[in-house]
């Protein structure tokens, strides 16, 4: 029993933690920093932005503009101007809802930090733009349908389940070295096409194989982490490393590391 005016208010949560509106309208709510950072009972709202991952539940709730720079979901239907998503993340669109944007749709998604799209389930999840044209370069599309008029383009694509109403074009696999030492696996400056080649400042992708050989680590202790982001592959091998290097994967609560083939670790290695 109250009305709010939210006028050209801030909301800014600094440490995560879930907010709920009570369905009425605001103006910016911002998360900086923190976990499990979550939006719910807002009916309206002129900016939303999340730096940590982030979740949306709306129920035909109409937004200007929300922007996602790590992991992401939206819950229920609703309306949006423009919806912009970042990249190495993944983002999950509840099965069976519709999201409507009027303006346009953006992701930094690219080979150094491909982006994934799903449903919640293995029924699609429906995104509807009446005009004009949406483009997402290096990203997995899993059971997303597209509608509403505009056209739809996914290059470097990896497509799974059912994704319908777009243009997909595939990512190609490769063969890729890990060269430079120590280094975060999500750095496309440690992955090469040859072994002790030059890097080609794109990261690993699930249909890549990898391998880490002789020419990987130059001294001892050197170190490769997973500490942020998706890490995925298909085939990997350590064999005819030296100088005993390590492999921390230290991101286990996030995404951890998803090998699609066949994983061979050796004795001369952490």
């Amino acid at each position: 029993n109250c009305t709010l005016n939210a006028g050209t208010s801030n909301l800014i949560f600094t440490n995560g933690g879930a907010f709920s509106g009570g369905f009425k309208a605001y103006y910016n709510i911002s998360y900086t920093a923190g976990n499990n950072a979550s939006i719910s009972g807002v009916t309206s709202a002129n900016d939303i932005s999340f730096t940590p991952a982030g979740t949306i539940t709306g129920s035909t709730s109409t937004f200007n503009n929300v922007s996602f720079t790590n992991n992401g979901t939206i819950n229920g239907s609703n309306t949006f101007n423009n919806l912009t998503f970042g990249s190495l993340s993944t983002y999950t669109l509840a099965a069976g809802t519709t999201q409507t944007v009027n303006g346009t749709i953006t992701c930094s998604s690219s080979c150094s930090g491909l982006s994934t799209f799903k449903s919640s389930t293995s029924s699609p999840a429906i995104i509807s733009k009446a005009a004009g044209s949406v483009s997402f370069d290096y990203v997995k599309l899993s059971n997303i349908t597209a509608t509403g008029g505009a056209t739809y383009t996914a290059n470097n694509a990896i497509a799974t389940g059912s994704n319908t109403g777009w243009t997909i074009n595939l990512l190609v696999a490769k063969t890729l070295y890990w060269v430079g030492g120590t280094g975060n696996w999500n750095d496309g400056s440690h992955w090469s096409l040859t072994s002790g080649g030059s890097a080609i400042n794109c990261t690993a992708t699930e249909l890549d194989d990898v391998f880490f050989d002789a020419n990987s680590f130059t001294a001892a202790s050197q170190t490769v982490t997973i500490n942020s982001g998706a890490a995925s592959c298909n085939n990997m091998n350590w064999t005819g490393v030296l100088n005993t290097p390590t492999f921390v994967i230290s991101n286990v609560f996030a995404d951890g590391l998803n090998v699609y083939g066949s994983l061979t670790y050796v004795s001369g290695m952490n």
